[in-house]
């Protein structure tokens, strides 16, 4: 714990000092709780593995591959 500190033989002497109305002076540690499951980075990748994990949502996914290569190649001679 970084900014836990125990008061302990020699710290006896460092005492926090607290400034009142002068935010800057004051040294706190960040009291903030995420409980969120996604980040800004990790929504994508997260969000990907839970869908095709699932053995329906993999499979259908490479039937949607399939039918776009063979409608490519289909367009392809269609315009010959």
């Amino acid at each position: 714990m970084g900014c836990q500190q125990s008061l302990q033989g020699s710290d006896v002497s460092k005492v926090r000092t607290i400034y009142l109305n002068e935010p800057i002076r004051n040294n706190f540690c960040k009291n903030s709780i995420s409980t969120a499951k996604y980040s800004i980075w990790s929504f994508l990748p997260r969000y990907l593995y839970l869908q095709f994990s699932k053995a329906a949502n993999a499979f259908f996914l490479f039937i949607t591959i399939l039918q776009v290569i063979f409608l490519n190649t289909l367009l392809d001679y269609a315009f010959f």
